[in-house]
């Protein structure tokens, strides 16, 4: 929902992200980035989304990036139901986007009330990146490498390697 229509890789990535994180809760079955995806910008309802995929919960959101400035909205919904359990609004900078990434997965484990190990909160405490433009290009290179096309995967890589520059080898 950004006003970029260019910024579909910076949500993208925050959902891979996002999965990622969940992933990690070993009492949580989180289904895969490519099956959730094929469900981006679908005008399905949360109900037939969960039960193509079988799952109980669906999380859901929208990401706005102008600028510097960001939103993450995230709902978590009981999808037998179509009710929210839990849903919420976070602002902040681009500088701000690991901290909004980890609250919005805690918070989506307290809502499901896990109970996490202390092995698992270390895990969703740890960051790849600890800079948030590496981090971008990172998510720009990831996204144009996708594309499969020859020219995507040269700029794919020039992105990682803008990223590299400023971080070193990650």
């Amino acid at each position: 929902l950004s006003p970029d229509p260019d910024q579909d890789y910076f949500s993208d990535g925050l959902t891979e992200e996002l999965i990622t994180n969940l992933s990690n809760v070993k009492s949580l079955c989180v289904i895969s980035r490519s099956s959730v995806m094929t469900f981006k910008g679908s005008k399905k309802k949360v109900p037939e989304i969960a039960k193509e995929l079988n799952v109980q919960y669906v999380v859901e959101g929208s990401v706005r990036k102008a600028g510097k400035e960001l939103r993450i909205t995230a709902q978590l919904i009981d999808a037998a139901n179509d009710v929210h359990l839990w849903a919420n609004k976070y602002t902040g900078t681009l500088e701000d986007v690991f901290d909004m990434q980890d609250s919005v997965t805690r918070a989506i484990v307290e809502a499901i009330r896990v109970q996490l190990t202390p092995d698992e909160t270390r895990r969703l405490g740890k960051r790849s990146f600890d800079n948030p433009l590496a981090y971008e290009y990172y998510l720009r290179g990831k996204d144009e490498i996708r594309k499969g096309t020859e020219d995507a995967i040269k700029g794919g890589i020039q992105y990682l390697q803008q990223g590299i520059d400023i971080v070193g080898d990650n």
